[in-house]
């Protein structure tokens, strides 16, 4: 089991009354916890289990990282490293749709 709460823009942690990030700052905690989800996915034993955590509101930390690591493939095989399994119990509803262009990273 791996438990990856990487670095984030803590944009969920306390109310800010301004945000201190610029889009392209944004975007680097996000690129970071990428690289971070590959090295972890590659430590993984088979049937292992990943969680990833942020105390973020941003989709392109939370929803649009769920996607990339459940698009991660086996380079021989090309088959999905990951899968998404039901977390139990079950605690708040589904998370933000993600946008098409926060996909393309």
């Amino acid at each position: 089991r791996i438990l990856l709460d990487g670095p984030c823009s803590a944009l969920g942690q306390r109310p800010r009354l301004r945000i201190d990030f610029t889009p392209t700052e944004l975007a680097g905690f996000a690129a970071v916890q990428r690289r971070l989800a590959q090295v972890a996915v590659g430590l993984l034993k088979p049937g292992g289990t990943l969680v990833y955590s942020t105390c973020t509101v941003n989709p392109l930390e939370n929803e649009a990282m769920v996607a990339y690591i459940l698009g991660l493939t086996c380079a021989r095989t090309k088959k999905p490293l990951m899968e998404l399994v039901p977390a139990v119990p079950r605690v708040g509803a589904v998370g933000l749709q993600v946008p098409e262009w926060a996909l393309e990273a």
